[in-house]
């Protein structure tokens, strides 16, 4: 029996560490939800170092642990680049929505204008070919 706990030694800490990096994985790919996958990762790092650390104290294999460690941090950076192209995206659509406001701004400026110089236009009656200058005192 001693024989037999020393061959699972850190192999419960390497499932847990896998399970959590892989659902860590998955979340991370959702991007409203995709901050909750860091939690798993971290859970997946610590589980795996416990269980790395059981496996090589006993000198059995570590592979689940090391598995579920590398996994926990992949998704923790899956996470990090998705949250960085959303805010990239995110931004970059603020500054163009910012100038096609400014453009659509100028063209409604420059309509109004020349609204008012087709009415003064209409407006003016030409009664003679002559132009008479009046000074005023």
């Amino acid at each position: 029996m001693d024989n037999n706990s020393q061959q699972n030694a850190g192999q419960g800490m390497g499932i847990a560490a896998l399970v959590l990096g892989i659902v860590g994985v998955l979340v991370s790919f959702i991007p409203c939800v995709g901050i909750i996958a860091i939690i798993f990762g971290l859970l997946a790092i610590v589980f795996g170092a416990i269980g790395v650390l059981q496996a090589r104290n006993n000198n059995v294999s570590a592979t689940l642990p090391q598995a579920g460690f590398i996994l926990g941090i992949l998704s923790i950076v899956i996470v990090i680049v998705v949250m960085v192209f959303i805010v990239a995206k995110v931004s970059s659509n603020i500054k163009e929505k910012d100038e096609k406001d400014k453009i659509t701004q100028e063209f409604d400026s420059e309509n109004i204008d020349s609204v008012k110089v087709q009415d003064s236009l209409n407006t003016l009656e030409i009664t003679s070919d002559t132009i008479k200058v009046r000074k005023t005192k």
